[in-house]
Parts: C-alpha cells; sequence; structure tokens
C-alpha cells in the first residue's frame, strides 16, 4: 500500500505574498491550504484543524517560531 500523501497544509509566514505564492502552489497541486502570518494565529488554526504538514518561516518576525511549532507538535 503505498503512504497517505499529506493534503492539509498550514503555511506560516510573516511575509503575506510568500503565503499568498506558496498557498497558489500548493492549491493547484491538490492540497488544502490555510496559511497564517504570525504564531498566534498559527496555533489557533492548529488547535481548530488536523494538518498533515506545516510548512513555517523559522524566524518570523517577534517570535521564537520553533517553540511554537512544538507546541503545535504536541498538540
Amino acid at each position: 500500500m503505498l503512504p497517505r500523501v499529506p493534503r492539509n497544509l498550514l503555511i506560516v509566514d510573516d511575509e503575506t505574498v510568500l503565503c499568498w505564492v506558496l498557498g497558489r502552489f500548493f492549491s493547484s497541486a491538490g492540497y488544502e491550504v490555510d496559511s497564517a502570518t504570525d504564531l498566534d494565529e498559527a496555533l489557533e488554526r492548529v488547535k481548530r484543524g488536523r494538518y498533515d504538514l506545516v510548512i513555517s518561516d523559522l524566524r518570523l518576525s517577534g517570535t521564537q517560531s520553533e517553540e511554537g511549532l512544538i507546541i503545535a507538535e504536541r498538540l
């Protein structure tokens, strides 16, 4: 049996244009895409939804993104 392909994707980046470009790219490849522009928004989205994959900028302005991703992994 083939492994399950991730279909629900969260993009986290404080550059909205980059979120938009990546969102369009992955949407055209068949992914369901959400985006967040800061760590708080990303954590709220993770609490409300199920994501197979999170793509995140590790240098979000004013936050410790690596710590946020650890928190998100535990949710």
